[in-house]
C-alpha cells in the first residue's frame, strides 16, 4: 500500500485502522503467546490500555459505549492488581494473565445484567428480582451443570 497514493480521508481511515489494529494486537496476544514473561504480559495490557483511553478520550461515544470503556479499563486495573498482588505474596509464583478467572460474585452481577437484557440502568426494585433470579439460575446450575452453556 503506497501511502503517498492516498487521499486524506483515505489517509485517515488508514491511519485509524492502524491504531485499532495496534490496540487489539496488544490484547489478543495477551492471550495467545503462552511464552511471555509477565513483564512482557504487562507491558502489553497497559499498551492495550493506553491506546483504547487515548482512542476513547478523543472520540468518546462514536469509538464504543463508555460502559464497555470502563469494563476494559477495570479489566486492565483488576489484572495489573491482581499480578501485583500476588508477586508481594509469592515472587517465584508464574502468573499468566490469560488464566486469571473471575470470581462468582462478578458471574453473579453478569447474570444479573444478562436478566435484565443488559441494561445499565434500572430501579433497585428489578435489582432485587434479577438478583433473586440470578441466584435461583446459580443454584440450578450447580445442581445441573451440563444445563449451562459456557463459552468455548
Amino acid at each position: 500500500l503506497e501511502l503517498d497514493e492516498l487521499e486524506p480521508t483515505e489517509y485517515r481511515t488508514y491511519h485509524a485502522l492502524c491504531i485499532l489494529g495496534e490496540m487489539l494486537d496488544a490484547l489478543i496476544t495477551l492471550f495467545i503467546s503462552t511464552d511471555w514473561s509477565i513483564s512482557q504480559q504487562i507491558t502489553s495490557i497497559a499498551k492495550f490500555a493506553f491506546i483504547l483511553g487515548s482512542t476513547f478520550i478523543e472520540n468518546s461515544a462514536a469509538f464504543m459505549k463508555a460502559h464497555l470503556y470502563g469494563d476494559l479499563q477495570c479489566f486492565v486495573r483488576n489484572s495489573v492488581n491482581i499480578v501485583a498482588h500476588t508477586k508481594e505474596l509469592d515472587p517465584q509464583h508464574l502468573i499468566f494473565l490469560c488464566l486469571i478467572g473471575t470470581d462468582i460474585l462478578e458471574i453473579l452481577f453478569g447474570c444479573v445484567r444478562m436478566i435484565g437484557g443488559h441494561s445499565p440502568n434500572v430501579a433497585p426494585d428489578e435489582f432485587c428480582h434479577h438478583a433473586a433470579s440470578a441466584t435461583r439460575l446459580h443454584h440450578i446450575f450447580e445442581q445441573y451443570p451440563e444445563w449451562e452453556h459456557k463459552p468455548c
